[in-house]
């Protein structure tokens, strides 16, 4: 089962903030939680965060060995151009992702080795699952309480399987033995829209709103 990536939020402040980032989004994240954010930044920027590490150690009641997985997750690098068309009221940004890097790897082996008889049974798993995206974003102010933005994003998702499964046994009536491979491999890169604004109701009050389109398959 693949973790949610989405319950650890990109960003130095919205990740520490669980997220409750849209309506006060204002760095090279803006992309992610809200493009019409990146109009409140004063300066041009260049910044990258990494998240946590999570770390999951299984075992089967079955099986002589442990298994688990390494999951990291989130990491980025943003750039924020202030004004990059010489008006004061837009910004632009790039921005891009790794909302998961999921590994897995599990290996277990029984071996029986007493006179004629023998047993072998041996089990390998191997699963990788990423998804990086890239992202441009810009944003426009009206000199007022409003600010708007939108952003275009590409989504890459990589998918790895591979499985195997060998058993012999060896007694006096003979020799049984089945063996099992499995290798799956896939990948999809997907577009989004998003659209978002962000409204000064007072200077202790900020409201905001996102939309995200559904990702539409590129390749």
């Amino acid at each position: 089962m693949l973790p949610n990536y989405d319950s650890i939020p990109i960003g130095q402040t919205g990740g520490l903030e669980g997220g409750a980032f849209v309506a006060r989004a204002d760095d090279d994240a803006s992309n992610w939680f809200n493009p019409a954010g990146l109009s409140r930044a004063t300066t041009s920027s260049i910044s990258s965060s990494a998240g946590t590490y999570q770390l999951l150690s299984l075992t089967h009641g079955s099986l002589p060995d442990t298994g688990g997985y390494v999951q990291q997750v989130p990491a980025l690098v943003g750039i924020l151009v202030k004004s990059p068309f010489g008006g004061e009221r837009s910004n632009a940004a790039l921005l891009f992702v790794r909302t998961n890097s999921w590994v897995q790897q599990t290996e277990s082996e029984v071996s029986t080795l007493s006179g004629g008889l023998g047993r072998l049974f041996t089990y390998s798993s191997d699963s990788l699952f990423t998804r990086v995206e890239g992202s441009f974003g810009m944003s426009y102010a009206n000199g007022g309480p409003w600010r708007f933005g939108a952003a275009l994003a590409g989504v890459y998702t990589y998918l790895r399987a591979v499985q195997s499964t060998a058993n012999r046994v060896v007694d006096s009536t003979g020799l049984e033995s089945v063996e099992v491979s499995d290798r799956k491999t896939g990948e999809i890169g997907h577009g989004r829209l998003a659209a978002g604004v962000q409204y000064d109701l007072s200077p202790e009050i900020r409201l905001g709103a996102l939309i995200r389109s559904p990702g539409f398959a590129v390749i």
